[in-house]
């Protein structure tokens, strides 16, 4: 008889991990794209899950995990064709949801420990907003998030691709331009298109 030999490694930080699950089992974060009661959401237990929808609409999978019991599924076509166009959460979660409600209440009720207090040290971390509008590279170095503000955003080479869709955004905004215009068809009368937005200065 095959017997499997469990071996563990520590492969994140212990709070890391506390984090992941703490985001990955807050349905309320999750409601504005599922919905509050989606077959996400088990209430009765502490449940994290996470799920995929690869290219082309080829794969759906889900995973999710209480403290003591991991359940993942995948749906696909045999010959690898496209699905419906949806997204994974709506094409397998009622599918893991239906396993999870008949397996997890064998297992004994465990709660996910909460990941300690660790704000990061800068406003935009928080997620506070900034009196003016820049990319985020404007206001951390991307290899050292929690270090000094930089001096010189532009010398990271990535600057000026992350800052131009937030400079044309802001430009449209102070204009008052829609941030979509339609182009009509003159023969039609339909919208075609959008016209792009003006470039603002510098760039």
């Amino acid at each position: 008889m095959e017997r499997h030999t469990p071996y563990s490694e520590r492969v994140l930080p212990e709070n890391t991990a506390r984090t992941i699950s703490s985001i990955l089992s807050d349905n309320a974060a999750r409601t504005p794209g599922y919905g509050a009661n989606s077959p996400l959401y088990i209430p009765y237990r502490d449940v994290a899950v996470k799920t995929g929808t690869s290219n082309d609409y080829r794969d759906a999978w889900i995973i999710g995990y209480a403290p003591n019991l991991v359940i993942g599924a995948w749906v696909g076509n045999n010959d690898n064709s496209p699905m419906e166009k949806k997204v994974a959460g709506l094409i397998v979660s009622p599918l893991w949801r239906d396993l999870m409600d008949e397996v997890l209440p064998s297992f004994p009720s465990e709660s996910f420990i909460p990941p300690a207090e660790d704000y990061p040290n800068k406003p935009i971390l928080r997620g506070e907003i900034a009196s003016e509008p820049h990319s985020i590279l404007y206001y951390l170095d991307k290899d050292d998030p929690r270090g000094p503000i930089p001096s010189n955003p532009a010398s990271d080479s990535q600057f000026k691709n992350w800052e131009y869709g937030i400079q044309r955004w802001a430009n449209a905004i102070s204009q008052g331009i829609p941030l979509q215009q339609p182009v009509t068809s003159p023969q039609e009368g339909t919208p075609t298109g959008f016209v792009p937005l003006p470039t603002p200065p510098g760039f």
